[in-house]
C-alpha cells in the first residue's frame, strides 16, 4: 500500500494544471494522441486512489476529443470513462468501424497510423484489442463484440511471451479479468 500511495502521489504531482501531463515529458513534447493516452491511463489506473487526476484530465480530454482519429486513443479514452455522452459517440463509432473479423470468427482492432502508447511506440493489435474490449464493455448492447474480442485476446497468448510487453500484458489481463470474472 505504501508503494501504491507513493506512485499515485508521483502521478498527481506530474499532472499539469490543464489536466495533461506535459510537465512529465522530458526532452521535448508529446503528440496529442500520446498526451491523451497518458491522461486517460493515469486517470484509469489511479481512479481508486486519486479522483483529482480524473477531474483535471477530463477537462483536457473534453478540449481535445474532437481531434481523435485512431481507434487505440478512442478506446483508451472510452475505457477510462473520461469521454462520456456526446463526446463518446464519435469515439465509439471510430472503434466500431475499426473492428476486423478474423477467419476464426473472433474480432480484433488494429492500431491506426497515428496511434501512440505512453512510451511513444505504436501499440500492437493485442493491446489495441484489449483497450477496445475495455471500452466496449462500458457500452450497452456490445456483449457479442466484447465476447469476440475476448476470444481473440485469449487466442493471442503465447507461452514464454505472454501477450507481449508489459503494457500489452497489463491491458490484456485487465480486459480478460473484466470479462471472465
Amino acid at each position: 500500500r505504501a508503494l501504491t500511495s507513493r506512485l499515485v502521489d508521483q502521478v498527481v504531482a506530474g499532472q499539469s494544471p490543464d489536466g495533461s501531463f506535459a510537465a512529465a515529458w522530458s526532452g521535448g513534447t508529446a503528440s496529442l494522441p500520446r498526451a491523451l493516452v497518458m491522461a486517460a491511463m493515469a486517470s484509469h489506473w489511479s481512479r481508486d486512489h486519486s479522483p483529482r487526476v480524473a477531474q483535471r484530465a477530463a477537462g483536457f480530454v473534453a478540449r481535445n476529443v474532437g481531434y481523435v482519429r485512431d481507434p487505440y486513443t478512442a478506446s483508451v479514452l472510452l475505457a477510462s470513462g473520461l469521454a462520456r455522452g456526446a463526446q463518446a459517440a464519435p469515439l465509439v463509432a471510430l472503434v466500431l468501424e475499426s473492428v476486423e473479423l478474423q477467419p476464426d470468427g473472433t474480432r480484433v482492432v488494429r492500431p491506426g497510423a497515428t496511434s501512440q502508447r505512453l512510451d511513444g511506440r505504436t501499440p500492437g493489435t493485442v493491446e489495441c484489442t484489449a483497450w477496445a474490449l475495455l471500452a466496449m464493455a462500458r457500452q450497452e448492447d456490445q456483449q457479442e463484440l466484447v465476447s469476440d474480442l475476448a476470444a481473440a485476446l485469449l487466442g493471442s497468448y503465447r507461452p514464454g511471451r505472454g501477450f507481449g510487453d508489459g503494457l500489452s500484458g497489463l491491458a490484456a489481463l485487465e480486459a480478460l479479468a473484466l470479462v471472465f470474472d
